[in-house]
């Protein structure tokens, strides 16, 4: 299995995630909806994860020195599993550090069980790596890259019969990028050689 890049697929399915993620549970109220990892934090303690992750998350704050020790420790977890697992190191092509890593598939399990392997991403690193995606200095990250690149997206989206304004925000760029694959099938945001947003 190989850790997924968000792209398009991601950002047409995130009001889906959002929708989701409000939806009040009485067993997760104790959260603070001032965290800006409440949801992760929710989703984690619904979904058994371990406590050192969620404790990572509770401060509101996430380093990269902590994402990075939390997916270690998931793949230290899946070797001992005897499974064949990849560090691939880390990727800087979405304008923020990210481990990238694969690992070897097993039998399928039985119906009702879970791969054991996904169980050490949920007890270890699943929920940071969920965070660590819209930490701050990801997000930053991110956008920054994207400036870099706005000359050729807003080409590419003008190629796809979209028109992008001037003043247009980061988020509406995106959503333009969305409008233009779904126009034409073309990723502007890849094409300009941002693999995942």
């Amino acid at each position: 299995m190989t850790r997924p890049s968000l792209g398009v697929a991601a950002a047409i399915t995130a009001s889906v995630v959002v929708a989701t993620a409000c939806s009040p549970d009485p067993t997760t109220d104790a959260v603070s909806h001032d965290n800006p990892f409440a949801s992760e934090i929710e989703w984690a303690i619904e979904d058994g994860a371990g406590e050192d992750q969620i404790a990572l998350l509770s401060d509101g704050e996430l380093t990269f020195a902590e994402y990075d020790e939390a997916v270690t420790t998931s793949l230290d977890c899946i070797s001992t599993l005897g499974r064949t697992v990849i560090d691939e190191g880390i990727d800087r092509s979405e304008g923020y550090p990210v481990r990238m890593y694969s690992y070897g598939a097993s039998e399928p399990p039985g119906e009702n069980e879970v791969d054991p392997a996904d169980a050490c991403l949920t007890e270890h690193s699943f929920y940071v790596e969920l965070a660590w995606y819209s930490a701050p200095q990801s997000v930053a990250g991110r956008a920054q890259l994207f400036e870099n690149l706005k000359p050729q997206i807003i080409a590419c989206l003008a190629d796809a019969g979209v028109s992008a304004p001037a003043d247009a925000t980061y988020d509406e760029h995106l959503n333009l990028v969305v409008e233009a694959y779904l126009a034409s099938g073309t990723d502007c945001m890849h094409e300009a050689g941002i693999t995942g947003y």
